[in-house]
C-alpha cells in the first residue's frame, strides 16, 4: 500500500471527495498530514519499544545485569591467578566498588579481565596471543561460508 511513498491517486480521489463534501480543503493538504501522521505513529511506536526494552524495570534488562554483576564478581573472587601483571590493577577494587559502578563500566571491566586471562592462558598453551581474541569471530565466518548463515 506505502511502501514508502504515498500514490498520488489518494491526494486525487480525497480532492474529489472533499469537492462532493462542497468543502475548501484540499487533497494536497490532507495527503501532508497524512504523511505527517504516518511520520508520528512510526516515531511513537519506535519510542515506546526503545522505552519498553530499555526501562530499569524490564525483566529481561534485570537478568542480564544479574547476570553481568554475577559474573564480575566471579572474576573479581578468581583474583588475579594468571592475570597478567599490567592488568592486576583491575582487581584492587571492593566487591561494593564494583557493585556501584554503571552498566558500561562493569562490562568494559569484565571485557578487559577476561582478555586477559584468555591471553594468559594462551601464553602458558604456547599459542600466539595475538589471534586469541578472534577465536569468535573466526568461528562465525567460517559457519558462515559454509553454511551461508550465522
Amino acid at each position: 500500500m506505502l511502501k514508502g511513498c504515498l500514490s498520488r491517486h489518494w491526494k486525487e480521489v480525497q480532492e474529489e471527495y472533499y469537492s462532493w463534501l462542497d468543502r475548501c480543503n484540499t487533497g494536497r493538504r490532507w495527503t501532508e498530514l497524512l504523511i505527517v501522521k504516518l511520520v508520528e505513529v512510526a516515531w511513537d511506536m519506535w519510542d515506546h519499544r526503545n522505552h519498553s526494552q530499555h526501562a530499569p524495570d524490564n525483566p529481561r534488562r534485570q537478568k542480564a545485569l544479574t547476570a553481568l554483576d554475577q559474573a564480575v564478581l566471579e572474576e573479581l573472587q578468581r583474583g588475579r591467578g594468571i592475570l597478567p601483571e599490567p592488568l592486576w590493577h583491575h582487581l584492587d577494587t571492593s566487591e561494593e566498588d564494583l557493585q556501584a559502578r554503571q552498566e558500561g563500566y562493569k562490562k568494559s571491566w569484565l571485557r578487559t579481565i577476561e582478555a586477559g586471562r584468555r591471553y594468559a592462558i594462551a601464553r602458558t598453551e604456547g599459542q600466539d596471543p595475538i589471534n586469541i581474541g578472534y577465536e569468535s569471530e573466526r568461528e562465525a565466518l567460517r559457519k558462515w561460508i559454509l553454511t551461508g548463515c550465522y
